[in-house]
């Protein structure tokens, strides 16, 4: 997919930790932290550690690519617990407006995607799952 918005000239990739890379004149920013459950890349969910992390996400990004999902999206567990980051939510509902956040479903709340896509339909963000 990023491939398709980039030059055929690009065939540099760059691994990105809590960083950000400019390429075919967008400015992409990747973090891959998640919020609880013990998986990898793993953050308490009230760490003030994560929540830095997620206030250091630049206003002016272009794409945003995180592991995990914002609190809320795609984050529902067997057991009913929500599994995103709601520091990564408050970011992207808050300064930050990417044009497009790209990240991961937690696995378990698949079941859902239709239902929660329902409120982006109409948003100027594009998500991809």
């Amino acid at each position: 997919m990023i491939t398709t918005l980039l030059p055929s000239t690009c065939s540099v990739s760059t691994y990105l930790e809590d960083s950000g890379t400019e390429a075919g004149g967008l400015r992409f920013y990747g973090s891959p932290w998640v919020a609880g459950k013990g998986w990898a890349f793993n953050y308490e969910r009230d760490s003030t550690d994560l929540r830095r992390r997620r206030q250091a996400i630049p206003i002016d990004v272009d794409v945003l690519v995180t592991h995990g999902p914002p609190l809320g999206t795609l984050d529902e567990c067997y057991d009913g617990d929500r599994a995103g980051c709601r520091y990564l939510l408050e970011r992207i509902t808050g300064k930050v407006k990417p044009k497009l956040h790209v990240f991961r479903h937690i696995h378990e709340g698949m079941q859902l995607l239709g239902e929660q896509l329902k409120p982006y339909l109409h948003n100027t963000t594009t998500y991809i799952y």
